[in-house]
C-alpha cells in the first residue's frame, strides 16, 4: 500500500507542477507542442533553485509521453522554446518515433482493460482457493 500511496503523491505533484508551468508558460504547456532540442537546459536553468534535476526530468517525461504531445510531434507542429518562440520542426525520425509511440498506446490500454475484465465485477477480491472438501465427522468415519 505504501508504494501505491507514493505513486499517487508523485502523480499529484506532477499534475500540480504542470498546472503551474501552464500558467507560467502557456505557449509551451497549454496546448501540447513539441519542445525545442535542449529544452531541458532552458527550463532547468529557470527553475534550478526550486526544482531538482530529477524533478524536472520526471515532469518533462510525463509531459512528453502524453498522447497529445506525440500527436503534435507526428503532425510536425513547430518546436517551442521556453519563451514560446519557434525552434524548428520535428525531423522525420522524431515523427516516426511519435507514430510508433501512438500505435503502442491502444495496445497498452487493451492489456490493462483485459486484466480488469478477468476480475469479478463486484470489486471483491477473486477467490483463488480450491473448493473446500466436506469435513468428515467422527461418526461418518466409523
Amino acid at each position: 500500500m505504501g508504494c501505491q500511496r507514493k505513486n499517487h503523491r508523485r502523480r499529484r505533484r506532477v499534475a500540480l507542477v504542470l498546472a503551474d508551468w501552464a500558467r507560467r508558460w502557456p505557449a509551451v504547456f497549454g496546448k501540447p507542442a513539441p519542445l525545442a532540442i535542449g529544452f531541458f537546459e532552458q527550463i532547468h536553468a529557470e527553475l534550478k533553485p526550486q526544482f531538482s534535476h530529477k524533478e524536472v526530468r520526471l515532469v518533462l517525461h510525463r509531459w512528453t509521453t502524453r498522447p497529445a504531445y506525440y500527436q503534435a510531434v507526428e503532425r510536425g507542429d513547430p518546436r517551442r522554446n521556453l519563451d514560446g518562440s519557434e525552434a524548428g520542426l520535428p525531423d522525420e525520425v522524431s515523427r516516426a518515433l511519435a507514430r510508433t509511440a501512438l500505435a503502442a498506446i491502444p495496445h497498452k490500454t487493451a492489456n490493462a482493460n483485459q486484466g480488469r475484465a478477468a476480475k469479478p465485477a463486484s470489486g471483491a477480491p477473486e477467490d483463488t482457493k480450491a473448493p473446500a472438501k466436506p469435513r468428515q465427522t467422527r461418526q461418518a468415519a466409523l
